[in-house]
């Protein structure tokens, strides 16, 4: 990373991001572009680090090895935190993953800072996102497998009052095995109680619920909604509701807000498919699957049995 954070940025970075600042000094805050070269106490701040996996906004991940065991590392520079009002977000991940703790969620092991730099430890998944697998669809059977694993996640997720709201195939991943990780918690949420309504509209489009999108409030239901889109997807190749324009956001709202879900006769899908599907794209909150018992009650369903 290039450049270094002003005192003002990082005062204001550490201030949201209440971890022990490791580095302090110039001779350290150099280190922070390469800890693996630093022997900090923490087993975690030795890591070796290798390649970039992927690039974000105001970060990246590198992968990352301690003797034989391998991590990701996510880096995120506190300057552009700081400059895209991202603290409070960032922190806010942090604590909803060290809170979870679920075999189909992404596991953070360790996070840590220098004066420049926050750093998550988290698992390494190798076999790539959900979306190199859609294209086009997939088996019924892989997407009720992949399905079964996400419905599982989320009943965890909302099991600690936390709403996720960016549901889609490139923040599923999955491992050597095909089993699914939920990652990327940067727009979730913790709600208060199982009745409490948050009212931002964010996300992406095509994933969206008409209450979301009509700005009357929405609660844990609107995953289950987003899951029912990302099914829809797994099975048929694209969204329920896309519209010819990718960019054309309003179309794509309409298309959500009258919630007509319809499947090509070029590419059959079982009826149990349709039916989870359906009944989960309901666009009265009450006559959805789930609607009562959420993620645990969408379990049930006849589709993702084996």
């Amino acid at each position: 990373f290039e450049g270094s954070a002003t005192v003002k940025a990082v005062e204001t970075a550490v201030h949201y991001y209440s971890l022990p600042v490791v580095a302090k000094t110039k001779k350290s805050a150099a280190a922070a572009s390469s800890p693996g070269k630093k022997a900090f106490q923490d087993k975690y701040t030795k890591l070796k680090l290798g390649r970039t996996l992927g690039t974000g906004t105001f970060g990246r991940v590198r992968i990352a090895t301690h003797g034989s065991e391998v991590y990701a590392v996510k880096q995120l520079v506190k300057k552009a935190m700081v400059d895209l009002h991202q603290t409070e977000s960032v922190e806010l991940e942090r604590k909803i993953l060290n809170l979870l703790d679920h075999p189909f969620v992404l596991k953070c092991f360790a996070t840590f800072q220098t004066r420049d730099v926050c750093y998550f430890v988290l698992e390494f998944i190798q076999a790539g996102e959900l979306f190199s697998r859609v294209e086009g669809g997939v088996d019924p059977s892989e997407a009720a497998f992949h399905a079964a694993c996400g419905v599982d996640a989320f009943e965890h997720i909302h099991s600690n009052h936390i709403v996720y709201r960016d549901l889609k195939p490139e923040n599923v991943l999955l491992d050597d095995r095909g089993f699914a990780r939920i990652v990327d918690f940067g727009f979730s949420k913790k709600l208060g109680s199982k009745g409490k309504k948050t009212y931002t509209i964010l996300g992406t489009p095509e994933y969206l619920s008409p209450e979301c999108v009509l700005g009357k409030g929405y609660g844990f239901d609107v995953d289950l909604w987003a899951f029912g889109v990302l099914t829809f997807e797994m099975l048929t190749g694209r969204s329920p509701f896309f519209a010819n324009n990718p960019d054309d956001t309003m179309t794509i709202f309409r298309n959500i807000v009258a919630a007509r879900v319809t499947f090509s006769r070029r590419k059959p899908v079982p009826e149990s498919a349709k039916s989870f599907v359906l009944s989960l794209l309901k666009r009265e909150l009450t006559e959805r699957l789930g609607a009562r018992r959420g993620a645990s009650g969408s379990k049930t369903h006849h589709f993702l049995k084996p």
